[in-house]
């Protein structure tokens, strides 16, 4: 098990220091990824079997998702961990009954679980072989893996307004983003898979400086473009025309894949 979650952490590290920067505005601006984790726990609800005495919040954030739990089960003990120490710092403040834990702290616990719960994580994870492992291992017999990532679809409209602005093909962090077929392939001889879907989620901005900042605020701002560039305000405003020409208004969509697995 040491092995799997050691890699596990070390695929999730590279990605830590903008989720680390925003944590204290993360829950403000993740409008999105609270519908994804409303949607997910509303599936699992949907085909589950048991009611879960013991949930992980894998990838918590702030907490602000994990207060659901506590909603929506009958005195579960509820575990929320994250790579990021500024986002476990965050959830502590909730004080809503959880116990919140660092990667580290985590590792040490050798904890098991009826529901392991992954919203809106799997998508910055490298190695999902080892990762996925090292959550089976974690499950209870009958237990439940539910994850929901974020597809290469995702802020796709950006992507291409900037590709027409630069005259050449632009990639942002989230094109870089695998379909969950991988996910799906190393699950299959091993679980039961029970649910496997994919949505697009579209989202509305009064600009694209509040596009911006959402993504920024929500750590996904990720690895930079394909191009290195300084986002001037002339170079905003620019982005701002092509893409009210190109959709008339600022969308965003979000491409999400749901999976939901259950351990022999």
């Amino acid at each position: 098990m040491d092995n799997a979650e050691n890699a596990l952490k070390n695929s999730l590290n590279k990605s830590t220091t903008p989720f680390s920067r925003f944590a204290s505005t993360y829950s403000e601006n993740a409008s999105v990824q609270s519908h994804v984790f409303d949607y997910l726990l509303e599936k699992f609800n949907e085909v589950a079997t048991i009611q879960p005495q013991t949930i992980l919040d894998f990838g918590c954030g702030p907490g602000t998702h994990t207060l659901k739990f506590l909603e929506a089960f009958k005195t579960p003990h509820i575990i929320g961990m994250d790579i990021s120490s500024e986002m476990v710092a965050e959830a502590k403040k909730t004080q809503n009954n959880a116990t919140f834990l660092t990667a580290d702290e985590f590792k040490d616990s050798q904890e098991t679980f009826d529901l392991i719960l992954a919203s809106s994580v799997f998508q910055w994870v490298d190695d999902w072989n080892a990762s996925l492992t090292s959550l089976y291992e974690r499950l209870n017999s009958q237990g439940w893996l539910a994850l929901s990532i974020f597809g290469p679809q995702t802020f796709h409209e950006l992507a291409h307004s900037l590709s027409i602005l630069m005259g050449r093909p632009q990639q942002l962090p989230a094109s870089r983003f695998r379909t969950a077929h991988e996910c799906i392939h190393i699950l299959d001889p091993i679980m039961n898979i029970k649910v496997k879907t994919s949505s697009l989620i579209k989202k509305s901005y009064p600009s694209v400086i509040a596009l911006l900042k959402s993504i920024q605020h929500t750590g996904t701002s990720g690895w930079g473009l394909s191009e290195k560039r300084v986002w001037t305000p002339g170079f905003i405003k620019q982005l701002e025309q092509v893409y009210q020409s190109l959709y008339g208004g600022i969308y965003a969509s979000h491409h999400v894949y749901f999976i939901i697995a259950q351990k022999p």
